[in-house]
């Protein structure tokens, strides 16, 4: 296979997972719906986790601004965060991190 080819095949999962994580349906509803392999999402979303090395892949924060009276939902997973004004941020990084191991 190409470095091209790869790159092709390695970009079409991106999106495919990241769809799989919109989509909030399980692995395997996911897989039937989008005629994907059950063995093949679980290994990208083993990979998506960790680095080369087999270790946790490092956790990129987004900044985002929330209007006084409305709420930002952070999905992680199947699970979902709502944040107000307010909310402690070293609380909301402990949650996102917990979550991320267990999503």
């Amino acid at each position: 296979m190409t470095k091209a080819e790869q790159l092709q095949r390695r970009q079409e999962w991106e999106e495919r997972l990241a769809a799989y994580h919109a989509s909030g349906q399980s692995a395997r509803a996911w897989c039937e719906a989008n005629g994907a392999k059950l063995h093949q999402l679980r290994y990208r979303l083993e990979r998506e986790r960790t680095n080369s090395a087999g270790e946790p892949a490092s956790t990129v924060w987004l900044k985002a601004t929330v209007a006084a009276d409305s709420m930002l939902r952070v999905r992680i997973g199947n699970a979902v965060i709502e944040v107000g004004r307010g909310f402690d941020p070293d609380l909301l990084a402990a949650v996102a991190r917990s979550l991320v191991g267990a999503c």
